[in-house]
């Protein structure tokens, strides 16, 4: 009785031109949505000499950063392949990014990289972490993740984020936060949530 449009919030940060109206396109035709209210972020954004834009919050000490780099994974292959690439960046203490940026520049405490579906065919590869070096671990982020594009994969590394890939998805099949997502995928989504159970023989 919780998941219903009724119940529905939906927060966007973005620049995109029109994006108000696609929004109330997508999500005012959904029966039960009450009015849909446009508000203007409580603080202002500022944007660094490098183009880094930081919401200013006080609660962030050190800030948080957070880069979300948009994925197009219409098949299950590229699904999965995205998955075992955030597993490879920060989804584990032997990760790229946790060695370069916390055992090697001493700059984060701690960073982590996820792969998050966003309806049926799309994804969020984000990262996140907290430091006062906001321009430094941006950029490092970045070359990181254009490397990953651009240059093959150590087997033994591929190995390991594979496995741990593995063992994720038998976990999180029985979760309430899955079966939660599945629910709340179901009322906005036609085509219903990817089946994990057939990810095996594409690992």
């Amino acid at each position: 009785q919780f998941y219903s449009p009724a119940n529905l919030v939906v927060s966007v940060w973005s620049d995109a031109p029109d994006l108000e109206s696609e929004v109330r396109r997508a999500f005012g035709s959904l029966p039960g949505t009450g009015p849909i209210v446009a508000e203007a972020p409580a603080e202002p954004v500022r944007r660094l000499d490098d183009g880094v834009r930081c919401l200013l919050d006080g609660g962030a000490v050190p800030p948080a950063l957070l880069i979300g780099v948009g994925i197009d994974a219409k098949s299950d292959r590229a699904f999965y392949a995205w998955q075992i690439a955030a597993h490879i960046l920060g989804a584990s203490y032997n990760s790229r990014l946790q060695r370069t940026l916390r055992t090697e520049a001493q700059i984060v405490y701690t960073v982590e990289a996820a792969a998050v579906p966003v309806g049926r065919q799309g994804m969020m590869l984000r990262i996140a972490c907290q430091t006062d070096q906001i321009v430094q671990t941006r950029k490092v982020i970045m070359d990181e993740v254009r490397r990953l594009t651009r240059e093959p994969v150590k087997p033994a590394e591929l190995d390991f984020a594979r496995a741990l890939l593995q063992s994720r998805l038998k976990l999180d099949s029985a979760s309430v936060r899955d079966q939660m997502y599945r629910r709340a995928l179901a009322l906005i989504s036609p085509d219903g949530a990817r089946d994990t159970a057939g990810a095996e023989p594409i690992l």
